[in-house]
């Protein structure tokens, strides 16, 4: 007997694709949500052009979002996946009021997933934004807060336990002030990140569980950019920060990163953005993890070619260091590169297609099932999708992913994954 509440989300998925058939009108008389003048406001990635409804001079807006997914390995495992099929629902809600020349606006959103086999997976997570946009006379102002609670495979990004999902409470605050003089641009940021797992004592490494891995990042970003030639703009972007954790038993440490680059609009059809330095991070000793510090090459770049008014191909690349909830690994390096082509059939009817590739190398040997090696894993991933947007508070969505990791040392990592989602969104 099929899960109740998969049944009911099934239900509400249904009428948003029957709606679709419907002859409702959209609202009239209503405001742009997207706060052009300043900074993007509060934006739905799904109905990106909806309209908000107005009272007085406060923007009201809402959507509900719904869908099924068909999963072909929930669990990311390396042999006996398990498949299932996921229905979703995810209402939010949001307000956003002006403020002399400034904006201040709030967002919710619940989004609700129901497994029809695996039904203890079931699980809501969480995510609230507030955006405030100060618009002075000679600068601005961003202040943006976002809170999210989410549960996430285990198996998803590094780790290969399998079976089991984490639970997370994130915290990012970024305090961000510009201006943008004749040839002279600057922007500095000082970011808060609070991040907390809820696992109630889940074990991660030997005595340390992933509670251990709650920690507090405190960053600053000065970024100065000029504009040396007409098209081309030379830049300048520092990065310091602290990133500290609850437990001793980790090492806390501070980093230095420095990236000179330049963006260049050389014709209408070609941007880039290119980005390209080193990164210095120093842990302090634990007599549990991997403490010895990073000293390398860092960058990323970006390529946008617009090979006709419906035609554009995105290229990126990145190097980075992340923190490791891997055993008693502290970081792994992250090398990264992708390929998207996006192509407009008319003002309502999309298409996107991507591949990336992704590898991930750790400093240090590690032990699985006996094996003692240096970790070293190839994530592949490729994707397509088709989107329809009727109106502006009506959109579909239907898509397909395949992703691999494949680990040089370690085959009980390794998985193979496939995605087949419909979705449907409406709202104003």
């Amino acid at each position: 007997m099929r899960h109740k509440s998969f049944s009911l989300a099934m239900i509400v998925f249904v009428f948003l694709f029957v709606s679709f058939f419907s002859l409702i009108s959209p609202p009239q008389g209503s405001c742009a949500v997207i706060y052009q003048e300043n900074y993007d406001m509060i934006m739905s990635p799904d109905l990106p052009n909806r309209e908000g409804l107005k009272v007085g001079n406060v923007i009201l807006h809402s959507a509900l979002r719904s869908g099924v997914d068909f999963d072909s390995n929930i669990f990311y495992a390396d042999q006996g996946e398990q498949s299932d099929t996921i229905a979703y629902v995810a209402p939010s809600f949001g307000i956003e009021v002006p403020i002399q020349d400034s904006r201040l606006s709030v967002e919710y959103e619940a989004s609700m997933a129901f497994f029809n086999q695996s039904n203890e997976q079931d699980h809501t997570d969480h995510k609230v934004r507030g955006l405030l946009a100060i618009n002075l006379t000679d600068f601005k102002v961003l202040i943006d807060d976002t809170y999210n609670r989410v549960t996430n495979r285990a198996g998803s990004t590094e780790v290969g336990t399998t079976g089991i999902r984490t639970r997370e409470e994130r915290n990012n605050v970024d305090v961000s002030v510009g201006a943008e003089f004749d040839k002279l641009a600057y922007r500095a940021t000082y970011t808060n990140k609070i991040r907390r797992y809820l696992g109630e004592g889940q074990p991660l490494f030997g005595t340390m569980n992933y509670d251990d891995k709650n920690s507090v990042a405190n960053i600053a970003d000065i970024e100065v950019d000029y504009a040396f030639f007409p098209k081309t703009t030379l830049l300048l972007e520092q990065t310091a920060g602290t990133i500290t954790y609850d437990s001793s038993l980790v090492p806390d440490s501070y980093f230095y990163e420095l990236l000179p680059g330049f963006k260049s609009e050389w014709t209408n059809k070609l941007k880039m953005d290119m980005r390209l330095g080193g990164r210095y991070q120093d842990y302090s000793s634990s007599d549990l993890v991997y403490d010895e510090n990073f000293f390398g090459v860092v960058g990323r770049g970006q390529v946008d070619y617009k090979l006709t008014d419906d035609d554009t191909f995105t290229l990126t690349a990145e190097r980075s260091v992340r923190e490791s909830i891997y055993q008693n690994v502290n970081y792994y390096v992250a090398n990264s590169a992708g390929i998207a082509y996006a192509h407009k059939f008319n003002d309502k009817l999309t298409s996107n297609l991507l591949f990336g590739w992704q590898m991930n190398t750790y400093p240090t040997q590690t032990t699985e099932n006996g094996l003692t090696a240096t970790r070293r894993d190839h994530i592949y991933r490729s994707g397509f999708s088709l989107r329809y947007e009727p109106q502006n508070w009506l959109a579909f969505e239907a898509g397909i992913e395949h992703r691999v990791r494949k680990s040089i040392k370690f085959p009980t990592l390794d998985y193979t994954d496939n995605v087949a989602s419909f979705q449907a969104t409406v709202g104003f």
